[in-house]
């Protein structure tokens, strides 16, 4: 049974003892819980990288070697770049900037050496020719915990779907994004698709999606489609277009966020949270350990010259 963002806000309602959403509302438990997500996510990112690695292909142009490092990348994490050619890649060396310019020139090529962080963009050196392609792997940032607007009870139409409660943020509205839903997986959390409301009715659960007339192709850099896909099944729960409903996160981080919520608003409300901190240091220890006894990792790089891939 998946847990979703409303369950974690319960939770975190339950272990504070307050009903009274005027004194402690929603918005202010989700606020405490997108927090704690990003300090897991940074504990995650020291220890098992894997885990958030995403890669995207980049193709370059001319006379161009600076590129941006993509907007999803948590703390502008680079892991890694290859340059693709003739089916083949050959990893390009991480240097500092200062180091650049030994590699300066004016003549260009289809298989860089190194890169080098610079801010929000990442240089590419030797200046690579037009059209090379380049693999970036980075480390990407968790969706925005958002609360559920309602969970799809029957087979979705192509551009249709019931829910069981319609949610009070879903609206046809633009101007503030409320027209504008993601469609996740109820296990994963994975957002199938972004779409665009066309009516909403709160009696019979029934959404409408646009087809055509869209206000915005894109929002937050999701692209809205205009049909739901097959892959889009019953359970999977709609939310609001800034993130998922369901943590994209391991189940072993869920604790942790909500105890890290705990502790926040306890301490805001002027308790004494020193059982809760040290709850929350132990709960962050696990989550550090949480792989131990996988394989290892480490690896021993050979850079002689007198080896070869």
């Amino acid at each position: 049974m998946p847990i979703t963002v409303d369950d974690l806000i319960d939770q975190v309602r339950d272990q504070c003892d307050e009903s009274n959403t005027t004194d402690l509302s929603p918005a202010d438990i989700l606020q405490c819980l997108n927090r704690a997500q990003r300090k897991a996510a940074n504990i995650i990112a020291k220890h098992l990288e894997d885990l958030l690695i995403e890669d995207v292909d980049v193709t370059t142009t001319a006379s161009v070697d600076a590129y941006d490092v993509p907007e999803d990348a948590f703390g502008l994490r680079v892991d890694h770049i290859v340059c693709v050619s003739n089916t083949r890649e050959f990893p390009l060396k991480r240097i500092k900037y200062r180091d650049l310019y030994k590699y300066a020139g004016t003549a260009t090529t289809g298989v860089p050496q190194v890169y080098a962080l610079k801010g929000k963009q990442y240089v590419i050196r030797p200046m690579p020719a037009a059209g090379t392609v380049l693999k970036l792997w980075y480390t990407k940032a968790p969706e925005t915990l958002v609360t559920s607007q309602g969970r799809i009870t029957t087979t979705p139409l192509a551009n249709s779907a019931t829910v069981d409660t319609v949610g009070s943020d879903l609206d046809t509205a633009t101007a503030a994004l409320k027209a504008f839903v993601n469609i996740v997986d109820a296990q994963s959390g994975k957002i199938k698709v972004s779409l665009q409301l066309n009516s909403v009715t709160s009696s019979t659960g029934a959404l409408t999606f646009k087809s055509t007339g869209l206000t915005y192709p894109t929002v937050y850099n999701r692209t809205i489609a205009t049909a739901v896909p097959s892959t889009v099944e019953v359970n999977d729960y709609v939310c609001a277009i800034q993130g998922t409903c369901v943590p994209d996160l391991p189940d072993a981080c869920l604790d942790f966020y909500v105890q890290y919520a705990v502790s926040e608003i306890r301490r805001r409300m002027g308790e004494d949270v020193q059982m809760e901190m040290a709850m929350l240091d132990s709960l962050e220890k696990e989550l550090e350990h949480q792989w131990a006894g996988r394989e290892a990792s480490g690896r021993i790089l050979n850079k002689a010259k007198a080896w070869t891939r």
